[in-house]
């Protein structure tokens, strides 16, 4: 979708007409039909910013929101969020014309929501702990998706209501309608998982099989508070099943179970049970766990909790021998130069010489990959007043315990200065400087169509290793469409003058001349 389509979106969600919308921007009536045909393009960003003023007063309703949601795939919206925050999502999407594949589409948006991921605060309106009375031994049917809606909600109250969390079991490969058509059910939906988390909750998932990337990503987008908290095992079956019956578990072993069937592309459940009867929840239970021992794991996720299992992640997947393309909003840590190691190393913080120890193998696992496979380095230059302020971390010290560690200005250039050497020494090496900061708190490496890694930096930091097939490819194919966009014309020897550019700049600015 390009900038008309979606402005002709919003005017017809909305009901506005375009005289009512240059009156609100003091703009004549001409230049609002331009944009709607397409004849003007994508407007200035002051102007954007005043079209997402104007519409965010009129998305309210949770109808449109739900309605928005699908148009963006914003998981902000699920919290149903109102203010500068969704005027924020209306700029974003605005601003950025979609990338034709829907499978970069699908990675782009998975990579933001994780980008974005903050932990959800408690509010007045979260799910009750007060759980529906069902009592032991007894069966509940609903009926059609708003009954499928509330089978979740008495599921989730009657867990909350335990007297401790628990290990649920989760499996689900029906249509998603039920969640997405209501958007006050998704924002619940995604307080129900954090809540969950917050009581000790573990998360044993099966993912359906991947024959749709999109409904993929948007799955997996629902489930970041979890994955945050290290509190969620995901795994797929890698085989396509039978394409005509559908189902959904949710499973609180010894305590509650709910299940649906449908059959695929029925869009509207005829039946949700849930039961507390112990002979069913055992048979539901051993039966998913027969499903897990056909299935493979889709994500590893790694914090500092446990260390040496992030480091030997990283260090493995540095010995990946294939075509490599890392995402970073800076310089990136596959060129830091061996003086910051060493400075970081006596910095005397907890795993500080055990991540430097780590990084200086990837470097060179890195050289010897560069001899036959391209490796492409996207990142972008910081404005410097956050350089000559001290105020720009250091890429990797995330993995170290203690404060943060900055970069002197002298650092910077010795960073620069590695970096270009890097580009007159290994003719794989490429640099690909980006116009925008984007994805600013999440990290991207994907090596060929088989692997990839996302590093979030951003409280709460974490690793999340791609270990299904479909997923790593679209990641990379997303990157590499990314890299092919800002690639300078004339690339290699026009990326080393802007190198050379900034490193005399610097030098400028500190009196290093």
């Amino acid at each position: 979708m390009n900038f008309s389509d979606k402005l002709t979106d919003l005017l017809n969600m909305t009901g506005t007409t375009t005289t009512s919308l240059a009156k609100a921007l003091n703009m004549d009536r001409s230049n609002i039909s331009r944009m709607k045909t397409g004849a003007r393009g994508t407007p200035k960003p002051d102007i954007i910013q005043s079209i997402a003023e104007y519409f965010t007063q009129f998305l309210t309703e949770d109808h449109l929101l739900s309605a928005l949601y699908e148009l963006t795939s914003d998981a902000r919206l699920q919290s149903r969020p109102t203010g500068w925050v969704l005027t924020n999502v209306i700029f974003n999407w605005l601003s950025t014309d979609n990338v034709p594949s829907p499978n970069r589409s699908e990675a782009g948006h998975f990579l933001n929501s994780i980008d974005k991921f903050t932990p959800i605060a408690e509010t007045d309106d979260s799910v009750s702990s007060e759980p529906k009375p069902i009592s032991e031994g007894n069966f509940v049917v609903y009926y059609d998706n708003e009954g499928k809606r509330q089978a979740f909600r008495d599921f989730i109250a009657y867990v909350l209501s335990l007297d401790k969390g628990c290990t649920l079991e989760i499996s689900s490969d029906e249509c998603m309608d039920w969640i997405i058509e209501d958007a006050g059910f998704i924002r619940d939906f995604s307080r129900s998982i954090a809540q969950l988390v917050d009581k000790g909750c573990k998360f044993h998932r099966i993912q359906p099989p991947v024959d749709n990337l999109e409904l993929s990503f948007r799955s997996l987008e629902r489930w970041i508070p979890a994955y945050m908290a290290s509190a969620i095992t995901q795994y797929y079956y890698p085989f396509v099943r039978d394409n005509l019956y559908r189902r959904t578990l949710f499973i609180a072993p010894k305590h509650v179970a709910l299940q649906a069937f449908s059959l695929n592309g029925q869009k509207n459940g005829r039946m949700t049970l849930l039961t507390t009867d112990r002979k069913m929840i055992d048979a539901l239970s051993d039966e998913f766990s027969d499903q897990v021992s056909r299935c493979r794991h889709m994500m590893n996720l790694y914090t500092m909790e446990q260390p040496d299992r992030l480091f030997n992640c990283l260090l493995d997947f540095s010995k990946i021998d294939d075509t490599g393309i890392y995402k970073s909003s800076k310089l990136s840590t596959a060129t830091l130069p061996p003086q910051i190691l060493d400075r970081i190393a006596r910095s005397g913080q907890p795993f500080a010489r055990q991540m430097v120890e780590t990084m200086q193998k990837r470097l060179k696992n890195l050289e010897k990959i560069l001899e036959n496979h391209v490796f492409i380095d996207m990142m972008h230059f910081v404005p410097p007043e956050e350089v000559m302020a001290g105020t720009l971390e250091i890429p990797g010290t995330k993995m170290i315990s203690g404060p943060p560690l900055y970069y002197t200005p002298e650092e910077y250039i010795l960073h620069l200065e590695q970096i270009l050497w890097s580009l007159n020494h290994f003719p794989h090496y490429q640099l690909v400087l980006t116009n925008a900061p984007n994805l600013s708190k999440v990290v991207v490496y994907a090596k060929g169509i088989n692997h990839a890694i996302l590093v979030k930096q951003g409280a709460p930091f974490a690793i999340i290793e791609i270990t299904e097939q479909h997923m790593a490819a679209s990641l990379f194919d997303y990157l590499r469409h990314m890299a092919d966009e800002n690639m300078s014309v004339g690339s290699r020897h026009a990326t080393i003058e802007q190198v050379e550019a900034e490193i005399r700049k610097y030098k400028e600015l500190t009196g290093l001349t």
